[in-house]
C-alpha cells in the first residue's frame, strides 16, 4: 500500500510537468535542513489552480544524520494559498500530503532497510519576484506522522514565459 501511494505522489509530479499550460506552470529547487539533521535538494514545481490557489508538488533528497547515517526521500503534495500579494512580494500558508522514505545504510552492502512513513504538512512561505522569470522562496513546514519533522527551505523558481499582471 505505501508503494502505492509512493507511485502516485510521484506520478502526480512527473504528471504536473507535462502540464498543458506553460504559462501557470513554475519550476524550481533549492536546498533544505530538517530537524533529523537532513541537508537535501528540493526539487519543485508549482501550478496556478486559481490566481491565489497553487498546487506545489515537490520532491526532497539527501542524507539525514540523526540515527547514523541514513538516505532521505520526501514526496510532497502542497497546496499554496497566497493570502498576501503586493506587487514582488507574495505570503501564503501551505498544507498537503507528505509520503517520507528513509534508507537506514549499514556497513554491508546488502543490509539496507527501508522505512516509509505517511504525513500532513503545514506551514508558510514567502515569495520574492525579482525579475519577470525568477523568483527566490523560503519556506517553513512541519510534517506530522510517522518520522515528523520541520523543515526550512530556501531557493529559486523559475517561471517560462512570463505572467501577465
Amino acid at each position: 500500500m505505501k508503494r502505492k501511494v509512493f507511485l502516485l505522489l510521484l506520478g502526480l509530479v512527473i504528471g504536473l510537468s507535462a502540464s498543458q499550460s506553460m504559462a501557470q506552470l513554475r519550476f524550481g529547487g533549492g536546498i533544505n535542513f530538517g530537524s533529523y539533521y537532513h541537508l537535501g535538494i528540493d526539487i519543485r514545481g508549482e501550478y496556478n489552480l486559481t490566481d491565489d490557489l497553487i498546487l506545489a508538488p515537490k520532491v526532497d533528497i539527501g542524507p539525514s544524520f540523526k540515527y547514523g547515517f541514513s538516505y532521505l526521500t520526501e514526496i510532497c503534495a502542497h497546496v499554496h494559498y497566497l493570502v498576501y500579494k503586493e506587487d514582488v512580494i507574495a505570503v501564503y500558508p501551505l498544507a498537503g500530503l507528505t509520503l517520507k522514505n528513509y534508507f537506514d545504510l549499514d556497513p554491508s552492502p546488502f543490509d539496507v532497510d527501508l522505512n516509509f512513513g505517511f504525513g500532513f504538512s503545514f506551514g508558510g512561505g514567502v515569495q520574492f519576484e525579482f525579475t519577470d522569470t525568477m523568483t527566490a522562496f523560503g519556506e517553513a513546514r512541519y510534517t506530522t506522522g510517522n518520522y515528523h519533522q520541520g523543515m526550512l527551505t530556501a531557493g529559486i523558481i523559475y517561471t517560462p514565459e512570463t505572467r501577465e499582471q
